[in-house]
């Protein structure tokens, strides 16, 4: 299957980041569904990650993209109208769906053309039957949200409607896909954090201007101790604010352990949950990324052996 190949680096780079965050938030996204299927702020959020990532890959012609969030949407379009339960079935697919989109992710990321979604993962999210369910409170019309979706990213985001690729590829592993690679060279920086370095920096220049007019003066150097004492706390309060550019929230980490808890517990035939705490906790971009596997470890072994 055909794919182009001269994209515009810049829209894919776009594409790769808006695309991941919303991949990346929607493993929670999901797991918060199971937990409260009648919470339909959520499940409008689910619905939306899938349509946004299916609108800018059909835009940027990565069709197996495209009809694997297609077939998801679908689905929880379903869930929406009240015609389909948010189950276990439902989530398993979902998940499965997710990590194989994470791998598309990544495979664009690399230059490489997307691995087609397996027909068994498609006909996954096909309709099982046609009973009406009770209709989640403050739902909305197709119609509605359409029209909202396109307030919010504009018209004509969709591009290329769902195409069902060609051969089914084989059926990917359950395990989760290696993340975009672009997000193990980036940090995600608030604009506050930001905004004082440059209020920092502003000081700095005023001080280093008044240093070098007094010392072009001939100023004894009484007089410029006060001056050397305000360079020597900008510059430490210039460092520690430097070093805040590296702080991730532990959450990036965290937010893997439900859906790792919930697979290992289905397996087992037991009931798991999970409960975050101190999320919020700021840690250094390197410690974070060498937490994760130890963590992870931790929750699968307590769950396989300690419940």
């Amino acid at each position: 299957m055909a794919q182009p190949t001269d994209i515009d680096d810049e829209v894919r780079a776009e594409f790769l980041t808006e695309a991941g965050e919303l991949l990346e938030q929607l493993g929670t996204q999901l797991m918060q569904l199971e937990a409260e299927p009648a919470n339909s702020a959520v499940l409008n959020g689910v619905f939306r990650a899938f349509h946004t990532v299916k609108g800018g890959a059909g835009f940027l012609a990565l069709t197996p993209m495209v009809a694997l969030c297609h077939a998801a949407e679908d689905a929880f379009g379903r869930v929406r109208e009240g015609r389909q339960a948010v189950d276990a079935v439902l989530m398993d697919a979902s998940l499965a769906a997710l990590d194989a989109l994470t791998a598309m992710l990544t495979q664009v990321a690399q230059g490489q053309i997307c691995t087609a979604a397996p027909a068994e993962l498609l006909a996954r999210f096909q309709p099982i039957a046609e009973k009406p369910l009770a209709a989640a409170e403050g739902t909305i019309s197709d119609d509605e949200f359409e029209a909202l979706l396109d307030a919010l990213h504009g018209p004509g985001v969709i591009g290329t409607q769902a195409v069902v690729a060609d051969e089914p590829a084989p059926v990917a592993s359950s395990a989760p896909a290696a993340p975009v690679l672009a997000a193990e060279t980036t940090v995600r920086i608030d604009t506050q954090r930001l905004d004082q370095m440059m209020n920092l920096i502003g000081e700095l220049v005023l001080v280093r201007n008044r240093l070098k007019t007094m010392t072009a003066a001939g100023a004894p150097a009484a007089e410029m101790a006060r001056p050397v004492g305000e360079l020597d706390h900008i510059t430490r309060s210039l460092q520690t604010a430097v070093m805040r550019l590296r702080m991730q929230a532990i959450r990036k980490v965290f937010s893997r352990f439900p859906r790792l808890a919930r697979e290992v517990a289905r397996g087992l035939g037991k009931q798991v949950e999970v409960e975050l705490l101190g999320e919020s906790t700021d840690l250094d971009k390197s410690l974070v990324e060498a937490l994760a596997d130890p963590l992870v470890h931790m929750v699968r072994n307590s769950v396989d052996h300690g419940i």
